[in-house]
């Protein structure tokens, strides 16, 4: 907390504008690499505003709002962020680590890459969070939900065999159509 340090607020928006580098450049590896490089030089404290702003999206639709400003000719920006330069170079590594083209070749359809989100979302559906379930119950949720997010939803007929069980014909030509379907 304090001047001169990394704050809550400077991180929350740091990630923010990198999300939105992500978001503003779906189909195009080059203009997102190069917004994500922008952040950095955005937040810092640089005393020259037309270098602090070099990096940044250009035009009218940009999230920085002194690109924008220099085309409309109003006058919306407003210094929040002030990263010291120590800090910005102690940040350039990570930086470089979250444009690295490895990463966000997985982004260029604009959604999330959080594995653990996907499965939590799958667990909530089989067993809401704003319901109370008891132990036995919440287990089989998670146990069912791993099976759905590892190998589909016919990974249920695996363990059905697995229990002597058949699926049939019908149920399983559903939830064969309900993986291709998630796949799509």
């Amino acid at each position: 907390m304090g001047k001169g340090r990394l704050s809550n607020r400077a991180i929350n928006t740091m990630q923010n504008y990198y999300g939105m580098a992500i978001r503003q450049n779906t189909d195009n590896l080059y203009a997102m690499r190069k917004a994500v490089g922008a952040v950095l030089y955005h937040c810092s404290d640089i005393k020259k505003e037309s270098i602090r702003h070099q990096f940044c999206p250009h035009g009218i639709s940009s999230w920085c709002k002194w690109q924008r400003d220099k085309v409309t000719g109003k006058k919306e920006y407003r210094q929040k962020i002030n990263l010291p330069l120590s800090i910005k170079n102690e940040l350039v590594p990570i930086f470089k680590d979250l444009s690295s083209e490895s990463l966000l070749s997985k982004c260029l359809h604009g959604l999330t890459q959080n594995a653990n989100e996907a499965l939590n979302n799958i667990i909530w559906k089989k067993c809401p969070k704003n319901i109370f379930m008891k132990k036995d119950t919440l287990t089989m949720a998670v146990s069912l939900a791993i099976i759905d997010f590892n190998e589909g939803k016919i990974g249920i007929c695996h363990v059905a065999k697995e229990l002597g069980l058949d699926c049939g014909r019908f149920m399983t030509s559903l939830i064969m159509e309900a993986d291709e379907s998630r796949v799509r």
